[in-house]
């Protein structure tokens, strides 16, 4: 039994098909907004203490330090040795070399993230980095 549709049946099932996928990545698109939502709510009706706890926690998380110190302190201990302005290559090998370790999985990004906030630092070039 051979069932063959034809060019308007074809047309309407893909049509379907379409609407079908449009309606499912609506409601992937409601239930993340209904997740944020959710969690939103989560946070509000949290009790203020639990609230400062996190915080302080996310803080802490937030300071990388090494065994030899700060970042900072790590940082301007490879400037002064350096004694020129370096780049993100240069600056990432020396804190490796004073046992500098992060849990990153793109160290050098996060560096240089840190290094463009960083207010004590300035640009003599593009990409390269000195104290002030």
């Amino acid at each position: 039994m051979s069932s063959q549709l034809s060019a308007g049946q074809l047309k309407t099932a893909l049509n379907i098909r379409i609407k079908i996928d449009e309606l499912e990545s609506k409601i992937k698109q409601l239930n993340k907004q209904l997740e944020v939502t959710l969690n939103e709510q989560a946070v509000k009706n949290e009790p203020v203490a639990l609230r400062k706890v996190k915080v302080k926690a996310q803080r802490e998380i937030g300071r990388v330090k090494s065994r030899r110190g700060s970042l900072k302190k790590l940082l301007v201990k490879v400037f002064k040795k350096a004694d020129r302005p370096l780049r993100i290559d240069e600056i990432y090998n020396g804190l490796k070399a004073l046992g500098y370790k992060t849990s990153s999985g793109n160290p050098k990004r996060q560096l240089s993230t840190r290094l463009y906030a960083d207010k004590s630092l300035s640009r003599p070039a593009p990409g390269t980095f000195a104290l002030k």
